[in-house]
């Protein structure tokens, strides 16, 4: 079991998404007693055993499907050939718990200036892991961002992306120093499966953007996955306000909200 526990703490320091199935309750003859623990990855990789056979393939069918719901649930099993067991001879009965373990959203936060700033004090408060990318050192330092994971610092922000694998759990803000850089960045993670890749900058910045990006080549269907200009509408005006706006449409993409007003939603 111990060797079982340090699998899954490796596979969640590498950001894997993976199932536990343990047994929860075991009842006369069993081929996996209770306690016993497996752990399938979402490669379809398989560590530990519940007792192998029938069960487990059953229970693997189970962990397949958690891992598309991410729905944790428990199995229940009658290790018989009657008509409500599932063909073995065993005789006794099986309670398998399945959980998913999911990585934890993080914010990959580009650019370090007034409103990646004020982005990265409201991200800390909800306890959203962030990390900055930078091409200037003096904007990036742990005393100006005590509250960032981790500080990547790079001569241009293409070489800092190739320090931060982008999974579907990191929601991306590109607030760089300007128009070139943010679109840079831009091509760097179009290609990505961050749920939420947004560009700070007006209508006007937004249409050149996109202009020069379908004369690149990238397809309309792609650039409409990019949220520009960022942010709720709250008609924010300062740094901390247009910084707020964004924060909470992070959170809006990631627990699936609506944004809407909770009026008009009861």
């Amino acid at each position: 079991m111990i060797l079982i526990m340090e699998k899954a703490l490796e596979l969640h320091k590498l950001r894997k998404t993976f199932v536990m199935a343990t047994v929860i309750e075991s009842k006369g003859s069993v081929p996996g007693k209770t306690g016993a623990k497996l752990i399938y990855t979402e490669d379809h990789q398989l560590f530990g055993t519940v007792g192998g056979g029938l069960v487990e393939a059953e229970v693997l069918k189970e962990a397949e499907k958690v891992l598309e719901t991410t729905e944790s649930k428990t199995l229940e099993y009658n290790l018989t050939k009657s008509e409500k067991g599932i063909g073995m001879n065993c005789g006794g009965s099986v309670k398998v718990f399945l959980e998913i373990f999911k990585p934890q959203y993080r914010l990959l936060l580009c650019g370090g200036g007034h409103i990646g700033y004020e982005i990265a004090k409201f991200a800390s408060l909800l306890k959203l892991e962030t990390i900055l990318l930078e091409e200037r050192k003096h904007m990036a330092t742990e005393e100006r961002f005590p509250y960032v994971l981790e500080w990547v610092v790079k001569d241009n922000y293409k070489e800092a992306l190739k320090e931060v694998e982008i999974d579907k759990y990191t929601l991306v803000v590109i607030v760089t120093k300007g128009s070139t850089t943010d679109e840079m960045v831009l091509e760097e993670v179009i290609h990505s499966t961050a749920p939420y890749i947004g560009m700070m900058g007006s209508l006007r910045k937004k249409l050149e953007v996109m202009s020069s990006m379908e004369k690149k080549g990238y397809s309309k269907e792609l650039l409409n996955k990019i949220y520009c200009p960022i942010g709720l509408d709250i008609k924010g005006t300062t740094p901390e306000e247009i910084a707020l706006s964004v924060v909470a449409e992070l959170v809006t993409i990631k627990n699936g909200g609506t944004g809407k007003p909770l009026r008009e939603l009861f």
